[in-house]
């Protein structure tokens, strides 16, 4: 029974040793809500001014997220989504966006 948790222990530790120096795992719960709007690439737009934010730089959408929080930009959706997230989060929610794959263009 002793072993069993020491087992457990070791398989805790060297798991999360794993990622701990490589933080390219986004949580799904932080671009869940983005996902609703942008779509989990973000290449969905539910209206026309909902922008495409795939593959777009990550610095550019950590300065748009952070200017919707300070106030800089004013759109009442963004402004109210972004206000509660943390630097972290939106340092993650910008490497998820800025890897995937840009659909800017509408194909014919």
């Amino acid at each position: 029974m002793k072993l069993n948790y020491i087992s457990i222990t070791f398989l805790f530790l060297l798991f999360s040793s794993f990622n701990h120096a490589e933080q390219d795992i986004v949580p799904v719960q932080v671009t869940q809500v983005c996902a609703s709007c942008h779509g989990e690439n973000g290449n969905m737009s539910i209206t026309p001014d909902t922008p495409k934010i795939g593959g777009q730089k990550m610095d550019y959408i950590v300065y748009a997220l952070k200017s919707y929080q300070n106030g800089k930009r004013n759109h009442a959706i963004m402004s109210a989504m972004s206000a509660a997230l943390s630097k972290s989060d939106i340092i993650n929610i910008a490497k998820h966006y800025s890897k995937q794959p840009s659909e800017i263009f509408t194909k014919y």
